[in-house]
């Protein structure tokens, strides 16, 4: 038994616009025939026309009072009049007797009273202490930002005014250091100068000299051959051999004795100069518990934003919340079979279910409220979805396609198009925005980036070839974790793609199928053989 009720109930005191008009008139009222949002001129005409003048609208700060006086049982058309204390939903006579039938009931208003009650109880708890306090709070955040702030600036300051002076003493050595060498450069040179005109003059001597002799051995004159002849025994001397100055040489001083003089920053929390602080790393893993799961089929897992870990069978028609034994916390009926799950942040939950043969649907089943169709794909869907840090949906269709719903979740953009069936198995999101898809068909994992670029990895860092990658999940450290079903693993890759097995059939895996990683960092896998195995490697 389900109850009937307008889509924005959950949501009475939200601005929204009018949904009839094309401007942005605020909807003040609401309409539960239509199950339309109306400003005020369009409430004004709605009840003047005669198809809408008898329908039932009201203020929208007034749904709630008016959908608590006219909850219908879906199944009877009915009234709802009891509450079912097993079920933990309101139903009606007819319930009572049927579906419900052996169930301790209560009466209806007497339960809504003790929840009101409950209610205005919480209400006044979180008004006088807990908005109080977060007040108080929010303001020690501002004034801590601010003092930290300042601190920041005036750090910056020092640092600034210490650059400042260093640099002017640098100029001061650098400029007493250049004018010492110019002045080396300056006597040294004038060696080189006094050498060059020592060699010039006994050029010039000697080339007149070599004149006087050509000349007396052209004219053939004896007494001058004769007369010079007496003096070339032998060569005449070229003089000395020039010493060259010999330049200084330079030693750079160490940039580490620089950097030991300067002043620096040093912190509990953070360390700048000194090595960064160094994130979880993977350890050997270790299996915790291994158990088989509550539900009839191949199971499928997502765990929610605070914790809960939630389970799917494709044989059951039946969501559980689990424990880490397998024990059933909480379950809720749908309509068909999950294939595969994902969980919005405000607890709603995201399934593929197998319709038909023919049709496969993804449909949201909301923390309080019906179950209802999302999407009706075309070729069948049969693949994963993931939820975005945006609260979007990426799904993989049978076809080989990656789609992004927007943040209504009413309409989808093709990221990737796949050429294959299994082309696009399972796809989830990095906080760096980059898709990761695990293509069954290749078999390969794919990083579609912000800027349309695809990089493919079809083996590990060591050369182990994939052979059928299946889910895919993200830890706390931005590692992104593939099931490998056709050899029996888990990969880790970190974030500079890098991947490694990190747990294999040594580990008791056998044909993995969804994986998933809990908020204390342990790694829970849905196995084929409806088994589910939970690891730490953190």
């Amino acid at each position: 038994m389900a109850l009937s009720k307008p889509e924005d109930v959950l949501h009475a005191q939200t601005a929204v616009s009018c949904n009839v008009c094309e401007t942005e008139a605020p909807g003040e009222h609401y309409c539960f025939d239509c199950n339309q949002n109306l400003c005020s001129n369009c409430e004004t005409i709605h009840r003047k026309v005669a198809s809408s003048k008898n329908h039932n609208v009201c203020l929208r700060t007034q749904i709630g009072e008016k959908y608590s006086k006219s909850l219908n049982c879906t199944d009877h058309g009915i009234p709802v009049t009891y509450h079912c204390e097993k079920c933990k939903a309101p139903v009606c006579g007819k319930c009572v007797t049927d579906q419900h039938k052996g169930h301790e009931m209560s009466d209806l208003d007497v339960v809504i009273q003790k929840k009101s009650t409950l209610l205005r109880k919480y209400t006044i708890k979180m008004q006088e202490d807990v908005l109080p306090t977060l007040s108080v709070r929010g303001e020690e955040v501002r004034e801590g930002k601010e003092k930290y702030e300042k601190k920041i600036c005036q750090i910056q300051q020092q640092m600034e005014d210490e650059n400042e002076a260093q640099h002017k003493e640098i100029d001061v050595i650098y400029n007493e250091r250049l004018k010492k060498l110019l002045k080396r450069k300056e006597l040294d040179l004038s060696v080189f100068d006094r050498y060059s005109n020592e060699i010039k003059v006994r050029i010039e001597r000697y080339e007149g000299r070599i004149g006087e002799y050509q000349n007396a051995i052209v004219k053939n004159s004896l007494p001058n051959v004769f007369e010079f002849a007496k003096t070339m025994d032998t060569l005449p001397e070229i003089g000395r051999t020039p010493e060259f100055p010999t330049p200084p040489s330079f030693l750079p001083g160490k940039v580490q004795n620089l950097r030991e003089n300067l002043g620096y920053l040093k912190d509990s929390s953070i360390s700048i100069d000194k090595k960064p602080i160094q994130s979880k790393q993977t350890k050997i893993p270790k299996v915790i518990t291994r158990f088989k799961s509550p539900l009839k089929g191949k199971p499928s897992i997502c765990i929610s934003k605070k914790g809960s870990v939630l389970l799917g069978g494709d044989q059951s028609n039946e969501i559980v919340k689990i424990d880490k034994t397998g024990q059933i916390l909480w379950r809720r009926n749908v309509q068909f079979s999950p294939l595969t799950l994902a969980v919005l942040e405000n607890g709603d939950i995201i399934f593929a279910a197998a319709s038909t043969k023919e049709t496969k649907t993804v449909r949201r089943l909301p923390i309080n409220g019906m179950e209802e169709i999302l999407f009706n794909f075309e070729p069948t869907f049969s693949n994963g979805i993931s939820v975005t840090s945006d609260q979007r949906l990426l799904i993989c269709t049978r076809n080989g396609k990656v789609l992004r719903t927007n943040s209504n979740h009413d309409k989808v953009r093709h990221l990737y198009d796949g050429k294959e069936d299994g082309s696009a198995l399972h796809a989830i999101e990095t906080s760096d925005g980059s898709i990761y898809i695990n293509d069954l068909y290749t078999p390969a994992i794919l990083i579609l980036k912000k800027d349309g670029t695809i990089t493919t990895l079809k083996h590990t860092t060591k050369g182990e070839k994939f052979v059928e990658l299946v889910g895919l999940a993200v830890d706390a450290e931005g590692n992104v974790l593939s099931a490998d079903k056709g050899n029996n693993c888990v990969y880790i890759i970190d974030q500079t793609k890098q991947v490694q097995k990190l747990v294999d059939s040594s580990h008791g895996l056998q044909s993995p199928r969804f994986i998933a990683v809990d908020n204390e960092n342990n790694l829970w896998i849905t196995q084929y053989d409806e088994t589910i195995v939970i690891l730490k490697y953190l």
